[in-house]
């Protein structure tokens, strides 16, 4: 019924834990929520029909699995982030009061500007055997992500508020409480694992789980992972937990009770339905280092099972790591 990209993509739906309605989302948004503003700059880019996370992702996979120096790989990746330090991005920081090319002193320094189009850079490519590649370059994926940011600076807002600082290790949550850390491991294709460690105020481990789900993408995954710590932590009788992973996106949603359209808020609803139902709940951003049994769990093989759910009799490496994280 569904060829297999089709099929890919079903199974990579984020699902909630009880039924509801089904709706449509806006997918240029991140919140699925359409607005006039983001249909308007998609008009006016004249491309109404492209994911561009989707082209993106592709993007980066070809960048980073070139066979290239590293350095070269992270300088391509900067130059489609549009991330390079040319004069237009110093501009629009403030920090310049021109935008000119310094070289040619014609046209403003963009990033294509800077790699194809300025009179000095031509002379450059000229002699390359590739060079017809080279000038189709800002018509093609160049100019696709200069578009992107061009849309994404009119449409995103920028937060004013400032987030609050992450810890770069694991520290004990206060008595009676337990703080229950969590992780995602994403194996492109094949299958997610949610991993889980919970412990009290001492550091002492009270269970640890490991659970397999459907391949889908990183930040659905994360969120999955945060939705299975809490339903995890409520099922072993704790009603005073501070949720802790390295997904600041995760966080940040569950913090400021977002709500959204798109399929990830499906995920982020369950959240926020299942925080009310703890005595007391807080959540907080912990940097990977602080996170470190959390990523092993969710390493764990679990040979074919759906869930794995330990409460004693912890491995020594784990062990090991919580004793590493309170000296």
């Amino acid at each position: 019924m569904f060829n297999e990209v089709e099929s890919k993509k079903i199974l990579a739906m984020a699902l909630p834990s009880q039924p509801c309605l089904d709706v449509y989302y806006w997918w240029p948004l991140r919140s699925g929520e359409y607005t006039v503003k983001t249909a308007y700059w998609l008009a006016r880019l004249g491309n109404s029909h492209t994911d561009y996370n989707v082209d993106q992702n592709n993007v980066w996979r070809r960048i980073w699995s070139m066979e290239c120096p590293s350095k070269m790989k992270h300088f391509l990746w900067r130059a489609c982030k549009g991330s390079l330090a040319v004069v237009e991005r110093l501009h629009n920081r403030q920090i310049r009061e021109d935008a000119t090319c310094l070289i040619c002193g014609v046209e403003d320094e963009t990033i294509c500007h800077a790699l194809f189009e300025c009179t000095n850079v031509k002379e450059i490519w000229e002699p390359c055997y590739f060079k017809q590649i080279v000038e189709a370059a800002p018509t093609g994926l160049v100019k696709m992500v200069g578009d992107y940011i061009n849309y994404a600076n009119c449409v995103y807002r920028r937060s004013n508020t400032r987030p609050s600082p992450s810890s770069s290790s694991w520290t004990p949550p206060s008595q009676g409480w337990v703080k229950v850390n969590t992780d995602a491991h994403v194996i492109n294709g094949v299958k997610v694992c949610l991993g889980v460690a919970i412990r009290d105020n001492m550091g002492s481990l009270k269970a640890v789980g490991v659970k397999q789900c459907n391949p889908t993408s990183v930040e659905i995954a994360e969120a999955e992972a945060a939705r299975y710590n809490i339903e995890l932590a409520y099922r072993l009788g704790f009603r005073d937990i501070i949720l802790e992973c390295d997904a600041i996106s995760v966080i940040n949603a569950i913090s400021s009770n977002a709500v959204g359209s798109a399929p990830i808020y499906l995920v982020y609803n369950d959240i926020l339905r299942l925080k009310n139902q703890f005595d007391n709940f807080a959540c907080k951003h912990v940097k990977r280092s602080g996170n470190a049994i959390a990523h092993i769990i969710a390493r764990w093989d679990i040979y074919g099972c759906n869930e794995y759910v330990c409460m004693s009799s912890f491995p020594q490496c784990i062990l090991t790591l919580a004793e590493m994280d309170l000296l």
